[in-house]
């Protein structure tokens, strides 16, 4: 499980598998899957490996684009995620600032037209 984790797998297969004589199970065949997005973190413990596209599958110009900066600047872009998370939740908490605001001037405003008091 420890592997799973520390390498960013997001799929680990053995099929097929069998038993050993201490009863554990030994994989006739594996396979794993890898989280590409994590390679600013694990790529070093990955050596040099390729993600391809799936069959007859290209790129677009802003795919190659982002994945150019991925693969260069992995730190700076995760940076730069944690600045935009940031920056939406601070305008998220505006928004709903505004909105919450907006609809308390809509119940005064009702409240003086139909003469309910409070």
């Amino acid at each position: 499980m420890q592997v799973f984790l520390d390498l960013d797998f997001t799929l680990l297969e053995m099929n097929p598998f069998t038993i050993d004589p201490s009863g554990m199970p030994f994989p006739l065949d594996m396979r794993g899957e890898l989280d590409d997005t994590a390679a600013f973190k694990s790529g070093k413990k990955w050596g040099d490996l390729e993600f391809p596209l799936p069959f007859g599958r290209t790129m677009t110009s802003a795919e190659e684009h982002v994945h150019g900066l991925d693969s260069t600047t992995g730190e700076l872009t995760g940076q730069a995620l944690q600045r935009f998370l940031k920056a939406s939740v601070s305008y998220l908490l505006k928004f709903c600032l505004f909105v919450l605001t907006a609809y308390l001037e809509t119940q005064q405003h009702a409240g003086k037209h139909t003469n309910i008091s409070h």
